[in-house]
């Protein structure tokens, strides 16, 4: 006798529209590893140079997991574009960040942190998602653009 649904019926298939519940599900790699299908090409990254574009966002997570303070804010905000409202991201991005910065770094002692997808755009700007790993929460982006010889945060989600 197969499984039974409600009152006895038949169980169906599960419904595909669901999946999003489970949204980090492994499947085998070549080789046998396990891949996460939300992040499948991860890079990972533990210390990127100043002129490499992942630059900002090591110096952004660092700071995050840094004691709150002066030295901290600053080494955060100045990775970002000088457009960017100074107070914006004194009252909303530093507190949030620094909330939720262990979604994307697993062990500060063994710092890394790891990119799922990235899109060169036509401008020369590069759209990344960092890879979350909160189950319940997807892969934020966030937009890298050069400011002279350096890379800069113009968009940042965490």
């Amino acid at each position: 006798m197969g499984p039974t649904g409600c009152k006895g019926g038949a169980k169906s298939k599960p419904d595909p529209s669901l999946a999003f519940r489970n949204s980090k599900t492994d499947k085998p790699a070549p080789g046998g590893s396990l891949v996460d299908i939300r992040c499948p090409a991860a890079e990972r990254f533990t210390n990127p140079g100043v002129e490499d574009p992942e630059y900002p966002l090591s110096e952004i997570y660092r700071a995050a997991l840094m004691p709150d303070g002066d030295a901290a804010f600053k080494r955060f905000s100045s990775q970002f574009v000088s457009s960017l409202d100074a107070r914006f991201l004194r009252e909303q991005q530093w507190p949030r960040t620094r909330q939720h910065v262990r979604k994307y770094i697993k062990d500060p002692e063994d710092f890394a942190f790891e990119l799922c997808r990235r899109e060169v755009k036509v401008d020369g700007s590069i759209k990344v998602f960092v890879r979350s790993y909160d189950e319940r929460k997807s892969n934020p982006p966030c937009t890298l653009v050069q400011d002279g010889s350096q890379w800069k945060v113009k968009f940042f989600t965490y």
